[in-house]
């Protein structure tokens, strides 16, 4: 038999690997966009989301399939509450809601996120007007609905901003301020931040109309700066603050503040905020939570810097002995002893050096 005709065996199979570097084009990209659809459509939002890392052509392609089927879950459970609605108005501001959604495009999530949040800040406000009966049949009925992201505490919402139109029909401005204060807090806490500020910002308006001579407004304006500080305003929270008529009632204020600071790691803020406190011990104390979180994160020099502000000699004298204690632990005796010597009261100071070994003194 006659081998010469035959074609050498292949010493590798570069011919027919799809995946080496050599190939001018990859597998992957060889996938057409229509069944890359298909097979990102049956994974789960996390896996869509880490599909969208691959490459620019699987983002484009993981964003569209996430719209559709964000827009696929609103548009049943939209269609879930139109369906029971007995007014068309309503019924037709849903439909509207819905096209809003199928018309929408972007490829970026924040923008996808965020006018998803839209379309349910404006199915909450059909769902507020609904009297109460429609409201908690609406709500049994939906419970049985799969329901899509953003829209868990839709009808909590709903109840929330209803009770505020009715806060606002209360006769005197005391009680209207209580009560969105109370509104606030509680959307705060069902994470729609954004409302919470401006229902706290709206209680502001009605205590600032309380006398200031009045007891009640600083009891209605005392809590508000807590919570917008919560919610991540600042600046608002200080300024609130600093209206407050009463100076224990503000120092605690400013208090609550700067802890809220503090607890987020913004010392430097935090200290800003503690000096603005009017009444002396509360500052003292603020000032004492910032250095002693700042010597529990080993940052000594910071640490001391904030005692030295403390304006109360008994408070300043026992933050700086725990400085200088921690110093002697950590070896540091040079700077335990330098930290020592810059307590002022007497007593403090001389427990705080015979902490320190004698060998470390000479």
């Amino acid at each position: 038999m006659n081998n010469s005709n035959i074609p050498p065996p292949k010493s590798d199979f570069t011919d027919y690997n799809p995946f080496i570097e050599n190939n001018s084009k990859n597998f992957i990209d060889e996938i057409p966009p229509e069944i890359l659809s298909i097979i990102l459509s049956k994974l789960d939002n996390k896996s869509i989301e880490n599909a969208s890392t691959v490459c620019r052509h699987w983002k484009e392609i993981s964003l569209d399939v996430a719209h559709r089927a964000q827009s696929s879950a609103i548009e049943a459970y939209v269609n879930s509450i139109r369906n029971e609605l007995k007014e068309q108005s309503y019924a037709d501001q849903l439909l509207e809601i819905n096209s809003n959604i199928k018309n929408f495009k972007s490829e970026n999530l924040i923008e996808i996120n965020s006018f998803v949040k839209k379309q349910k800040n404006l199915l909450i406000n059909i769902l507020k007007d609904l009297e109460e009966d429609d409201l908690k049949r609406l709500e049994e009925l939906v419970e049985k609905q799969p329901t899509p992201k953003f829209f868990g505490n839709l009808f909590t919402l709903a109840k929330l901003y209803r009770q505020i139109d009715l806060a606002k029909q209360s006769p005197d401005n005391f009680t209207k301020s209580k009560a969105l204060q109370d509104i606030s807090e509680e959307l705060a806490n069902n994470g729609n931040f954004e409302k919470s500020t401006e229902v706290a910002l709206k209680a502001v308006e009605f205590a600032l109309m309380i006398p200031d001579n009045d007891s009640c407004k600083f009891m209605a304006l005392k809590n508000i700066p807590e919570n917008l500080a919560k919610n991540g305003d600042f600046e608002k929270a200080v300024e609130v603050a600093l209206m407050i008529p009463n100076s224990w009632a503000k120092s605690k204020a400013l208090q609550n503040i700067s802890e809220v600071l503090k607890e987020n790691g913004d010392f430097e803020k935090a200290v800003e905020v503690a000096l603005m406190i009017p009444n002396s011990w509360a500052k003292s104390k603020a000032l004492q939570n910032i250095s002693e979180v700042l010597k529990e994160n080993g940052d000594f020099e910071k640490a001391v810097e904030v005692a030295l502000m403390i304006p109360n000699n008994w408070v300043k004298s026992l933050v700086l002995k725990n400085i200088s204690e921690n110093l002697t632990k950590n070896g540091d005796f040079e700077k335990a002893i330098e930290v020592a010597l810059m307590i002022p009261d007497n007593f403090t100071k001389s427990k705080a050096l015979q902490a320190i070994p004698k060998k470390a003194k000479e």
